[in-house]
């Protein structure tokens, strides 16, 4: 058991052990030499390595940081795996995300660069947040929960940003700190049932029918052109409904069946075009036009 002690616990060799557990407050530090665990890795505190470590272990995803503190340009995926609770980027150095990167606590880039390395980097835990400023490839989170983003931080995401709730438990979005934005650069993205608070899209908007946004910028529910065809979908389907109420006022009975008829066709056919038009803008829903709103029917 490694106990919390005034200064850290380090390796001046490579070691090989069955088992190591990390109180919480207390640290290890590889300290550029390998580490072999064969049984259990317990952390509650943190586990520190510089980058160019060889570690074979199986970590712990429930507790505890593993934080990369080198100076150099460590050219090869990240000593400890793939798999993290809290992962901290403290050191002046250069790392390489592996392919497709797992976290279910925090992601903590303090300084140094981190190279996202055209992979996936998950977010898998309930609430979770990514400190600093970062460039990723893919990032994805579609467990119920919240995933916040440090006030004032610039997150770039240059492949697709996915992120998803349900209509039962939306997924939230928000600041560090209430009334701050964070700041998020996006290329693709997939996004359905969010909660977004004191968020900035600097570079387009983000459509989502089914989300809610708050002090947000580059967020919006439907696209200008969609919102448009709307209107005049419901100026047509009123003055349809017009001409049905004056049929039938009058009892001319076949013509009041016809205009019900065109009534039926139109909202079919506008209901296409709209999800035609949703679709370019990240939308995969089964929607309905009915009087003049755009339902998913599934929600």
């Amino acid at each position: 058991m490694i106990e919390d002690v005034t200064n850290d616990l380090k390796l001046y060799s490579d070691l090989t052990i069955y088992s190591i557990y990390i109180n919480s407050g207390a640290s290890l530090d590889l300290n550029g030499h390998n580490l072999t665990i064969t049984g259990l890795f317990d952390n509650l505190g943190t586990l520190k390595l510089k980058g160019n470590e060889v570690v074979t272990y199986t970590n712990d995803t429930n507790s505890g940081i593993v934080e990369y503190y080198g100076n150099d340009n460590y050219t090869n995926t990240l000593a400890a795996g793939s798999n993290y609770y809290t992962l901290s980027f403290t050191g002046t150095g250069s790392w390489t995300l592996p392919s497709n990167l797992y976290i279910t606590g925090d992601f903590n880039h303090t300084s140094g660069i981190v190279n996202h390395n055209n992979g996936t980097v998950t977010f898998n835990g309930t609430s979770q947040t990514i400190r600093g400023s970062t460039v990723f490839n893919n990032l994805t989170k579609s467990t119920a929960g919240s995933l916040s983003f440090e006030a004032g931080s610039i997150t770039g995401v240059t492949g697709n940003f996915d992120m998803s709730g349900t209509g039962n438990t939306p997924l939230t979005l928000q600041s560090t700190i209430p009334g701050q934005y964070w700041f998020i650069d996006i290329n693709n993205y997939s996004v359905n049932y969010l909660n977004v608070n004191d968020s900035h899209v600097t570079n387009k908007t983000i459509y989502s029918l089914t989300s809610a946004y708050n002090h947000s910028i580059g967020w919006d529910k439907i696209p200008p052109q969609v919102e448009n065809q709307i209107n005049n979908a419901t100026n047509v389907v009123d003055r349809l409904d017009d001409n049905i109420q004056s049929d039938m006022k009058k009892g001319f009975v076949n013509s009041t069946l016809r205009g019900m008829h065109r009534r039926i066709e139109y909202i079919n056919t506008i209901t296409d075009e709209l999800k035609m038009r949703l679709e370019k803008f990240g939308y995969g829903m089964n929607l309905v036009y009915d009087n003049g709103s755009l339902m998913n029917r599934n929600a």
